[in-house]
């Protein structure tokens, strides 16, 4: 908690609050896929392998977090030095998943979530 609180006097009369939303595809990777991607040879496949196994893990969604830390009004009761988070699924479109290179579907998909008209969203 201790990294969005602050000291200085330009905060002194306010709280602070923050946001994160965590943007994942749609659509997950199988583990063997996801070790594929990740891995330089066979021998370091079969390490990701024995990994994702021993956790349990089947399918696999990269994600994107984003974190804000925000100055609200001490009057303001919402949320006071707290944390909000969602999680948002990204769907995949034909130009790819987020993590496309210049996949702009994805770019606005994110940005209608993370900012309107300017401001960041509440």
């Amino acid at each position: 908690e201790q990294w969005w609180n602050t000291e200085s006097s330009e905060y002194d009369k306010a709280e602070l609050d923050v946001r994160g939303i965590l943007f994942t595809n749609q659509e997950a990777l199988d583990a063997d896929t996801y070790a594929e991607r990740r891995a330089d040879d066979d021998n370091e496949y079969q390490v990701w392998m024995s990994h994702l196994n021993k956790c349990c893990i089947t399918n696999i969604s990269p994600g994107l977090l984003f974190i804000q830390r925000r100055q609200q009004a001490i009057d303001d009761s919402s949320n006071r030095n707290g944390l909000s988070f969602e999680h948002v699924l990204v769907p995949k479109s034909a130009k790819g998943s987020i993590w496309t290179p210049q996949n702009s579907d994805a770019i606005r998909f994110t940005q209608r979530f993370w900012m309107m008209d300017g401001q960041y969203l509440s």
